[in-house]
C-alpha cells in the first residue's frame, strides 16, 4: 500500500468514527416527535437547559423551559440513570444519553448530567379537562402530546378503587366513564366499535413514595398534580400531590308493609375452605342486614354450596333473631353454585335446575351453572305466585384470543337456551323475574348480545345474530329504574358497567316499585377483601328490587284442593312463631313437621280440634330454626280453608 493510500484510509477511519459518535444536540420536542415513538431511538444525544420537574430513585423528569409551538410534540422527557449524583427538582440541567422507548414511553438513559443552575421555576402544568383528552380514540393518542409533562386534574372522577398494586383509574370527563356498546377500539372491520374510553388514566399513587396499599374508593373526586407517563396500553399519572373527596354511599329506602324485597348477590367464590371465611361471613351478614335491609328473597351466585348458605342463614339469625331464612339450593356440576335464602313470607317453595342435559353444538355442557328456578306463593290473601330464574352465565374471559370461538358460541347458545326457558315460563302465565350475574352488558359487546337475546329486546348488532325467541320482551329494571350515575354493578379497568341484571316480565296483581344497586363492593379497594370491615366481600355490588303487592304479606288464606290429600302449609316457618288454625273440619287432622334437611321432627296423627281457633304449641318447644309444616286429613274434601296468622 502506498503512503498516499494509507493516509487516505486513516482519514476515512477518523471521519467515520467521528460520524458514528457525533453528539446530536436536540430539544425535548425534537426527541419526542409527533408520533407514538421517538424518531431518534438508539441515538446518543445532548439536550440542554431543561428543568427537572420531579425525581425519584434513579428516575427524574425534565421539561423544556420554552414551548416549541407545536401542539403535537411533548415538552417533557423521562430520564433514567445509574450515575451516583442525580439532580433534584427545580435544577436546570444538560443531559447526554441514549434515546430509548420503553412500554411506549420515550426516555433518555443518561450517561452525563450537568447541573447548570438551581431553583429554577417550574413550567406551568397542563390542565386536563372535559375537552382534553378528547375521548376520541386515535392511533396517536391525545396524551402523547403531553407525555412526561406536568399535568393538573381538578375535581376529576376516581373511576376505580385501588387494586393490589395501589393503582386507580381517573378521568377528567364531566361524567364517570362507563362501558359502552361494541368491541373496544380498534375493532375488526364491520364490527360495532366502542372507543375504549381513552380519557381514562391510571394513577400510580406511590410513585414518589408512600404506601403501596392505598385504600382508595372509586366514585369520589380528586384534585391532583403530577407527571403523566405512557405505560404500555395506559397513560399513568405519577402524582406529586393530591387530595381526595369520597362520595356518600346511597342508602336503601325501607320497604312498605305492602312490599316484599327480592335481592341478588354474587359472593365471589364464597368457600368454607377460605382462610378468611368467617371474616367474609361477618361482612356478608352486615351487608345483608344493614345495607340490603334483610330482603325476603336473596338469589346468590358463586357460593361454595349448601353448607355455606346454611351457616350464613345461622349467622344472620345470630345477628338478628327476627331474620330467619330457609336455604334453597341445588348444587351445580361446577365448584360454584346458585342458591337462595328465603323468608317465610314465601310458601310452597319449589326449586329446579333447568337445562342440565343441554349440550353445545360444538360439544360440551351448555350450562356449567344451570339456571335455578324458584317458584313459590307470596303469603297474601291471594297467594300470589312468583317465579324467579337465577342465572350465572359464561363470562367474557377469553372472548378474544385463542379460545374466542368457544367462548362466543357458549355465550350465544346459553343465551338462546335461557330465552327458550323464559318463553316456556311466560306461556304458563308466570309472574316472572329473571336475575343474576349475566356476565353481560345491557347492550351488545359486539361479539354476542346476551341481554337482547335473553330479554327479547332490539339489538344494536353483534357478530352472532340475535335469534327471535320471545313473544313478549322483558323489562330490564336495573336500567329503567336506576339513575344514570348508578347504573353499574362492577368496575373493570376504570369502566363502570352492569353485569348483574334484573329482568321482569308482565306481572299480575303486583308492580315493581323500587330498584337499587347496593354499594360496598365494586367501588371498594381490593386490599379490603379480607379485612374485617363493612366493605369488599365481593367484586360485584348486589341489588334489591321491591314488589308492591297491594296488601300486606304474611296473612295467608290457603284454599283446599280436593284433588290431593294434603296441604303443604305456608312455609318455611319459624319455631318461635305462633300458629292458629280455623278449620271447618275439626277431626282426623294429621300434623307433621320437617327440618330443612327433610327429616321429620314431629308427628301427631288424627288430631281432634275444639270449636274455633286452636294454637299449635309444639313449635315453641323446638330448637330455634326453620321448619316445614304439613297438614292432611282423611276426609280432605271437608277440611275447608286454613288461615295462618303469624304474630
Amino acid at each position: 500500500m502506498s503512503k498516499r493510500t494509507f493516509i487516505f484510509s486513516l482519514h476515512l477511519l477518523f471521519f467515520g468514527l467521528a460520524g458514528l459518535y457525533a453528539q446530536q444536540e436536540l430539544t425535548i420536542p425534537e426527541i419526542q416527535g409527533s408520533q407514538n415513538g421517538s424518531p431518534f431511538i438508539g441515538d446518543q444525544v445532548w439536550t440542554r437547559a431543561n428543568v427537572v420537574t420531579a425525581a425519584r430513585n434513579g428516575i427524574f423528569f425534565i421539561q423544556s423551559t420554552q414551548e416549541d409551538g407545536n401542539p403535537l410534540t411533548s415538552e417533557g422527557l423521562m430520564v433514567i440513570s445509574s450515575l451516583p449524583l442525580l439532580p433534584e427538582q427545580n435544577n436546570l440541567v444538560d443531559i447526554r444519553g441514549i434515546v430509548r422507548e420503553e412500554n411506549g414511553n420515550t426516555l433518555i438513559e443518561a450517561t452525563e448530567i450537568l447541573v447548570i443552575q438551581n431553583q429554577v421555576d417550574l413550567p406551568s402544568a397542563i390542565m386536563l379537562s372535559d375537552n382534553f383528552p378528547s375521548g376520541i380514540p386515535e392511533f396517536v393518542d391525545d396524551l402523547e402530546s403531553v407525555e412526561n409533562q406536568l399535568i393538573v386534574l381538578e375535581d376529576a372522577w376516581i373511576c376505580s378503587p385501588s387494586n393490589d398494586l395501589g393503582f386507580s383509574y381517573v378521568s377528567s370527563r364531566d361524567a364517570r366513564p362507563k362501558r359502552e356498546p361494541g368491541v373496544s377500539f380498534p375493532a375488526p372491520s364491520g364490527f360495532l366499535e366502542w372507543d375504549g374510553n381513552p380519557e381514562l388514566m391510571e394513577v400510580f399513587f406511590h410513585a414518589f413514595g408512600g404506601s403501596q396499599e392505598q385504600e382508595i374508593f372509586s366514585n369520589g373526586r380528586i384534585d391532583l398534580e403530577g407527571v403523566i407517563v405512557h405505560d404500555g396500553n395506559d397513560y399513568q399519572i405519577w402524582p406529586l400531590q393530591y387530595e381526595i373527596r369520597e362520595s356518600e354511599i346511597p342508602e336503601l329506602e325501607p320497604k312498605s308493609d305492602q312490599e316484599i324485597s327480592i335481592a341478588n348477590l354474587n359472593t365471589l367464590r364464597y368457600f368454607r375452605s377460605d382462610i378468611n371465611y368467617y371474616v367474609r361471613q361477618r361482612k356478608l351478614v352486615r351487608y345483608i342486614l344493614d345495607k340490603m335491609l334483610a330482603p325476603d328473597v336473596i338469589a346468590f351466585q358463586e357460593v361454595g354450596g349448601t353448607e355455606e348458605l346454611e351457616e350464613l342463614a345461622e349467622a344472620i339469625r345470630a345477628a338478628d333473631p327476627e331474620q330467619d331464612y330457609g336455604v334453597w339450593i341445588i348444587e351445580a356440576p361446577s365448584d360454584i353454585h346458585n342458591g337462595y335464602l328465603c323468608k317465610n313470607t314465601l310458601s310452597n317453595i319449589q326449586l329446579s335446575q333447568l337445562g342440565t342435559l343441554e349440550t353445545l353444538s360444538i360439544g360440551g355442557r351448555k350450562h356449567d351453572r344451570p339456571p335455578l328456578l324458584l317458584t313459590a306463593n307470596i303469603n297474601t290473601s291471594k297467594q300470589q305466585e312468583i317465579s324467579i330464574l337465577n342465572l350465572h352465565q359464561r363470562s367474557l374471559n377469553g372472548i378474544e384470543g385463542g379460545s374466542s370461538d368457544f367462548v362466543k358460541v357458549k355465550r350465544h347458545e346459553q343465551a338462546i337456551s335461557v330465552a327458550n326457558m323464559i318463553k316456556g315460563l311466560q306461556g304458563e302465565g308466570r309472574n316472572l323475574i329473571v336475575l343474576g350475574d349475566f356476565n353481560a352488558f345491557e347492550f351488545s359487546d359486539g361479539y354476542v348480545d346476551v341481554l337482547s337475546q335473553i330479554s327479547g329486546t332490539p339489538s344494536l348488532g353483534a357478530e352472532f345474530d340475535v335469534v327471535p325467541v320471545l313473544d313478549q320482551a322483558l323489562t330490564n329494571v336495573s336500567v329503567e329504574m336506576s339513575e344514570p350515575g348508578e347504573q353499574y354493578s362492577f368496575v373493570f379497568r376504570g369502566n363502570a358497567q352492569i353485569l348483574d341484571h334484573c329482568l321482569v316480565g308482565e306481572l299480575s296483581e303486583m308492580t315493581v316499585s323500587q330498584f337499587s344497586f347496593i354499594r360496598g363492593n365494586a367501588d371498594a379497594p381490593a386490599v379490603l377483601l379480607n379485612a374485617d370491615n363493612d366493605f369488599r366481600f365481593s367484586d360485584h355490588d348486589g341489588f334489591v328490587c321491591y314488589l308492591d303487592l297491594g296488601e300486606r304479606p304474611n296473612e295467608v288464606n290457603v284454599p283446599i284442593d280436593p284433588a290431593v290429600n294434603n296441604v303443604i302449609y305456608p312455609n318455611p316457618i319459624r319455631a318461635e312463631d305462633n300458629f292458629y288454625l280455623n278449620l271447618l273440619e275439626k277431626d282426623n287432622v294429621q300434623i307433621e313437621l320437617f327440618a330443612m334437611n327433610g327429616i321429620r321432627v314431629y308427628e301427631e296423627v288424627m288430631v281432634a280440634f275444639d270449636e274455633g281457633s286452636f294454637e299449635i304449641g309444639v313449635l315453641s318447644d323446638l330448637p330455634q330454626g326453620t321448619y316445614i309444616l304439613k297438614l292432611s286429613t282423611r276426609n280432605f274434601s271437608h277440611l275447608g280453608k286454613l288461615l295462618l296468622l303469624n304474630d
